[in-house]
């Protein structure tokens, strides 16, 4: 990789508390309802101090569908069942740099409600904030909406198998997704659960 532009590094130190896996919960909003995404410094779930680099806070559309804090929707899932996993790919021949989120989420039993709200998700582009097992908030889709690429549903063979629908959401972005201040991100969290 030839160096373009100089950097700064500073290491990272060990990590002394436990971690956890997994996410909790999401949050989602049709894209079209978010204008801008703000970042700068805010607070995080290891943080009191400021921390630079996290989402403080998104501008939502007033046209002609004016949106609020108020149209995030929650999804939940059954515990162990979730994930969210992050990748960089670059090619120096062509200069092509993104990272690429997946977001994998299983709803447990087929039924026409989740059908209907699957399908719905997966005709447009939607915005994320990722709950984690460590209560961090992360945000997916600060450069563009993210889209499902991929959905399986099925019924298993034997009792013992799982019934399910599983959606796969893809953001691919030239930066790792933001971690969320803390105070902007439960609020989405307190209108989503309310």
């Amino acid at each position: 990789m030839s160096n373009c532009t100089s950097i700064a590094i500073n290491g990272i130190n060990s990590f002394c508390n436990t971690s956890v896996g997994g996410i909790v919960e999401v949050y989602a909003i049709p894209g079209d309802y978010i204008d801008s995404v703000q970042t700068g410094t805010g607070n995080t779930a290891d943080f009191e101090s400021a921390v630079s680099g996290v989402v403080t806070g998104v501008t939502y559309h007033s046209g002609a569908t004016t949106a609020s804090t108020s149209d995030w929707v929650l999804y939940k899932f059954r515990k162990n069942s979730s994930s969210m996993n992050k990748s960089y790919s670059f090619d120096d021949a062509t200069g092509y740099a993104a990272y690429e989120t997946q977001l994998t989420m299983l709803f447990t039993r087929m039924d026409a409600a989740k059908r209907a709200e699957l399908v719905a998700l997966a005709k447009g582009g939607a915005r994320f904030i990722v709950k984690d097992s460590n209560g961090h908030y992360w945000f997916l889709g600060a450069d563009e909406e993210v889209t499902v690429s991929e959905l399986t549903g099925q019924t298993g063979q034997q009792k013992t198998d799982g019934n399910y629908y599983q959606v796969v959401l893809t953001d691919t972005s030239k930066e790792l997704p933001y971690e969320c201040d803390k105070t902007f991100a439960e609020t989405i969290a307190t209108a989503a659960n309310s």
